[in-house]
C-alpha cells in the first residue's frame, strides 16, 4: 500500500490536529532545535580573537641577534618585534623580527581556538576556515540528506544525526590538533544538516498539506528563539575554556534518547514504503491520545483500497470484453517490471536533475536558491562578524537573532495569503 493509494492528509485531518498526539510530537521535534543553533552559531564565541602581542625575547636570543638593550629599543607589536636604534641619526641598525617565542595573550589561552593554536599573523584566516569547512559539510550533506531521509526514514536519520553530533562534538572538544578539530567541524556541519532537514520533514508531515506553511513557520520561529538564547548561554560559560561550548553541544545531543523512545516516524513515509502495520500502530496510538475513533480513521485507508480494487476490476472487465486481457496483462507486467528496473538503476545525479524537468519545481528551486544565497550573504554574514561590532557581543548576538523570529513570523503570514 503506497501513499498514493491512501489519503494520508485525510487520515491526519480525521485524527484532529490540536490533540495531545500532534501537540506532543511537535514539541518533541522543536524542543531540540537548540542543537542546530549551537552547532551553527557558537563559532562567534569560541573563535574570538583576544588582545595579543609578541612574547619577549630571551637573554639567549638577545645575544644571538647582537641586541644590546642599552643601545636599542624593543617594541613588541602584534606580529613583529621592532628593534629601533636609540640614536635617531642612525637608522641602518633598525631591524624587524617575527614573534620568535609565540604570543602573549591578555586572556587565558584556552578561551579561544585562536589563542589555543596561535591562529594569528602568518596563520591568520585558519580560524575562519573551520567555519568555512563546517558550511561546506552542510552543503555536501544538503545534497545527500534528502536521499537518505527518503530511504531510511525521518526518525532514523534524526536519531542517527543526534548520535553523530554527540560523538563529533566530544572529539572536537578534546582535539589536541588544529587539523583534527577542523575535520570534526566538517563532519559536524554534515550531521547538523541531516538533523535539521529530517526534523523539518517530520514536523511538516505531522500535519496535512494546508497546515504545513504555518507549522514550518512555528518551526523556524522556534529556531530563532533558541538562537537568541545563545548569547546568554555563552555568557554563563565565558569563564570556562572554548571546549566547554562543545561539551555543551555533546550534552544536548543526548536528546537522541528522547527521540528514540518517544518520537514517532512519519505516517506518510511509512505508507509510502508499504510499512502498513507500523503506520496502523502509530495511527491507533494517535487516535487514542486524541480521543477519536480509530476504526473511523482507519476506514479511510479501506475506502481508498476498495476504490482502487474496483478500478482494477473495471479495467479487467473491459479487457475481457475486448478479448485481449491476457496479452495486455503480460504487456503491463513487462512494462511495470521495466519501469522498476529503470528506477533502481537510475543514478543519484539523474534524481537530482529530475526537479528541473518540471517547470513548477524548476521555478521553486531557483527562487529558494536565490533566497538562501541572500540569507547566507546577509544575516549569516552579519552574525559571523559580530565580534567587530561595537557593544557587547553576547547582547548583540541575541538582538540580531530576534530579528529572525520577527521575519519568520512575517513569512508565515504572507505565505498563507
Amino acid at each position: 500500500m503506497k501513499s498514493t493509494q491512501v489519503d494520508v492528509d485525510g487520515i491526519l485531518r480525521s485524527l484532529g490536529q490540536t490533540g495531545f498526539f500532534h501537540t506532543s510530537q511537535c514539541i518533541l521535534i522543536c524542543a531540540s532545535l537548540i542543537v542546530a543553533s549551537t552547532n551553527s552559531l557558537f563559532y562567534i564565541f569560541y573563535a574570538i580573537t583576544p588582545e595579543y602581542r609578541c612574547k619577549n625575547l630571551t637573554e639567549f636570543q638577545l645575544n644571538q641577534y647582537n641586541i644590546s638593550i642599552n643601545e636599542v629599543s624593543l617594541k613588541y607589536d602584534r606580529c613583529s618585534i621592532d628593534i629601533i636604534n636609540r640614536d635617531e641619526e642612525i637608522t641602518t641598525g633598525n631591524q624587524t623580527l617575527d614573534c620568535l617565542n609565540g604570543y602573549y595573550y591578555t586572556t587565558p589561552v584556552d578561551k579561544s581556538i585562536v589563542s589555543q593554536w596561535d591562529l594569528l599573523c602568518n596563520s591568520v584566516g585558519l580560524a575562519e576556515s573551520t567555519q568555512m569547512l563546517y558550511t561546506f559539510g552542510q552543503m555536501v550533506s544538503g545534497l545527500l540528506a534528502p536521499c537518505l531521509i527518503e530511504k531510511f526514514g525521518r526518525k532514523s536519520i534524526r536519531v542517527l544525526s543526534h548520535i553523530l553530533l554527540l560523538v563529533f562534538n566530544l572529539i572536537a572538544s578534546y582535539s589536541p590538533y588544529y587539523w583534527l578539530f577542523t575535520t570534526m567541524r566538517f563532519l559536524i556541519g554534515g550531521a547538523r544538516e541531516l538533523y535539521f532537514l529530517s526534523s523539518l520533514a517530520l514536523v511538516c508531515e505531522l500535519y496535512p498539506q494546508e497546515k504545513r506553511i504555518m507549522v514550518s513557520g512555528i518551526f523556524m520561529c522556534t529556531w530563532g528563539l533558541f538562537s537568541s538564547s545563545l548569547g546568554l548561554i555563552a555568557y554563563l560559560l565565558k569563564d570556562y575554556g572554548w571546549n566547554t561550548l562543545f561539551l555543551f553541544n555533546t550534552v544536548i545531543s543526548g536528546y537522541f534518547l528522547v527521540d528514540f523512545f518517544f518520537l514517532k516516524e512519519s505516517v506518510r513515509w511509512l505508507f509510502a514504503n508499504s510499512k502498513v502495520k507500523a503506520a496502523e500502530k502509530i495511527i491507533k496510538q494517535a487516535a487514542k491520545q486524541n480521543k477519536v475513533d480509530f476504526d473511523k480513521v482507519w476506514s479511510i485507508t479501506s475506502e481508498n483500497t476498495s476504490q482502487e480494487v474496483d478500478g482494477h476490476m473495471e479495467e479487467t472487465s473491459l479487457e475481457c470484453r475486448n478479448g485481449n486481457s491476457k496479452v495486455q496483462q503480460d504487456v503491463t507486467t513487462v512494462a511495470q517490471h521495466t519501469q522498476l528496473q529503470t528506477e533502481k538503476e537510475s543514478s543519484l545525479l539523474v534524481k537530482l536533475l529530475a526537479i528541473f524537468k518540471s517547470p513548477y519545481l524548476r521555478k521553486v528551486t531557483i527562487v529558494v536558491s536565490i533566497e538562501r544565497a541572500v540569507n547566507v550573504s546577509s544575516w549569516n554574514s552579519v552574525f559571523q562578524m559580530m565580534e567587530v561590532f561595537a557593544g557587547n557581543i553576547y547582547l548583540n548576538s541575541s538582538v540580531v537573532a530576534l530579528f529572525e523570529v520577527f521575519s519568520n513570523g512575517i513569512y508565515s503570514v504572507l505565505a498563507r495569503r
